[in-house]
């Protein structure tokens, strides 16, 4: 199945999952060549999380078309997880590392977004 780029907010979501997707590469790197011990796990952590829900992005997108809120919670979601603990191995001001566990909470519904969102029919073409 393709995924269908027609409407605006799609093709956003979509570019901002590839952005992340790059950052993710970037900061998965950094980890191996320049963070260790807590930092290069807090890294890893935030690579994996962030990779991991670009794909369902992406895969939302393709199967479920013009159905966008469960992405677009992702994507705040992965910005606060992710980014929050990237803030903290970079010694980023506090305030971003305190959006962790809303960034996760954003996550787990953004998973309850998509599985409602699974189960409405597709509205017709």
């Amino acid at each position: 199945m393709a995924m269908t780029l027609q409407d605006p907010p799609t093709r956003v979501i979509a570019a901002l999952a590839a952005l992340i997707g790059a950052l993710a590469v970037i900061a998965g790197a950094a980890s191996s060549h320049m963070a260790s011990g807590d930092d290069a796990l807090r890294l890893d952590i935030a690579v994996r999380y962030a990779m991991w829900h670009v794909l369902a992005i992406l895969a939302i997108l393709a199967l479920r078309p013009g159905r966008w809120l469960a992405p677009l919670v992702w994507l705040l979601g992965i910005a606060g997880f992710s980014g929050g603990l990237a803030a903290g191995v970079f010694a980023a001001p506090s305030i971003l590392q305190k959006v962790t566990p809303f960034g996760g909470g954003l996550l787990i519904l953004g998973w309850l977004i998509a599985a409602i969102s699974c189960l409405r029919p597709n509205p017709p073409a």
